[in-house]
This record gives C-alpha cells, sequence and structure tokens, in this order.
C-alpha cells in the first residue's frame, strides 16, 4: 500500500508534509516566473542596448568643484556602479529662496555658486516602465540620485531630463 495507516507516504513522509512541499515549490517558482530577469522592467521597447542623454541637475556648486569636472569623465552612482560618462558641463547662476522682514520670500542669485547640468551618455535599456541603466537601476525625469566622478561627489541632485540619444 502506499500510504500506511500513520499517514506516511511509503511509510517515509507524511501526506501533509508532502502538500507543503508541494506548495512551496509551486510559490517559488511562481515568484521567479513574475519577477524573474527580464519581468521587473516591463516590456523592452527598445532592442536592446540603446544610448540614452541624461541630463543631472546639482545642487548649488563652488567654482573649484565645477572645474573639477571634465567631458569625458566616468560618473558612478556613490559606491555603485557607472552610470555613464560625462558629455557635457553646462552652469548657470545658482539661486535661493530667502524669507524677507515682510514675510514674504524672494529668489535670489547666491555669489559665487553654480548649479550643473551634466549631459551624462549611458548604454541602457527603454521600457514601458521607463529607462533602465546596468539592467535593473531606473532612471526618470524628476529622480533624486547621488553621483560621484574621479574627483566630485554629489548627494541629492536630480535627474533633470533623459531620451533616446538622436542618430
Amino acid at each position: 500500500m502506499v500510504i500506511d495507516k500513520k499517514g506516511k507516504l511509503f511509510g517515509k513522509i507524511s501526506v501533509l508534509d508532502l502538500i507543503v512541499i508541494v506548495v512551496l515549490i509551486v510559490a517559488v517558482v511562481g515568484c521567479i516566473y513574475k519577477f524573474g530577469p527580464g519581468k521587473a522592467n516591463g516590456t523592452v521597447v527598445s532592442s536592446g542596448d540603446t544610448t540614452l542623454n541624461m541630463v543631472i541637475k546639482t545642487g548649488s556648486t563652488r567654482q573649484f568643484t565645477v572645474d573639477a569636472l571634465h567631458v569625458g569623465d566616468a560618473v558612478y552612482e556613490v559606491h555603485g556602479d557607472k552610470i555613464g560618462t560625462i558629455t557635457d558641463i553646462r552652469t548657470e547662476q545658482a539661486y535661493e529662496t530667502v524669507d524677507t522682514h515682510d514675510g514674504n520670500k524672494q529668489y535670489l542669485p547666491v555669489e559665487n555658486r553654480y548649479f550643473v547640468y551634466l549631459t551624462v551618455e549611458a548604454e541602457g535599456t527603454i521600457t514601458e516602465k521607463g529607462y533602465f541603466i546596468n539592467g535593473s537601476k531606473q532612471f526618470s525625469k524628476g529622480n533624486s540620485v547621488s553621483i560621484e566622478t574621479q574627483y566630485v561627489t554629489y548627494s541629492d541632485c536630480n535627474v533633470y531630463s533623459i531620451g533616446e540619444t538622436e542618430s
């Protein structure tokens, strides 16, 4: 007989234990199918790796820090993977919001400070859910990112724009 009096299959394993094992296997296989490689990022819109241009806007920066940035520098996530390479650097006068004595706010220039716009060229994939660099790291306009180059580290920058490089 396959199941004995004690409810064990072939006298070795209980039927209840077998049911629990089967349910766990089905759950694991389901998770792998649902969230496995290629599933988390959505349907691929671009075929293969695509060259993306991403503009990252930094916070208020001093001139000597701007001078430490160079076209061709590699850009990394802080303590992470390479994002891409700087292809253009643009600066504009930095401003900050100041409370006035009458309770209003003014947007005033900050002397010797600049907002830096770094254009970074990166290899990525475009899916219906957005732009992905390094396989799984999603970037989209307005996202915050902390970056570093060989000489400069910025925390809390903003992705100003992102899109496929036009040929």
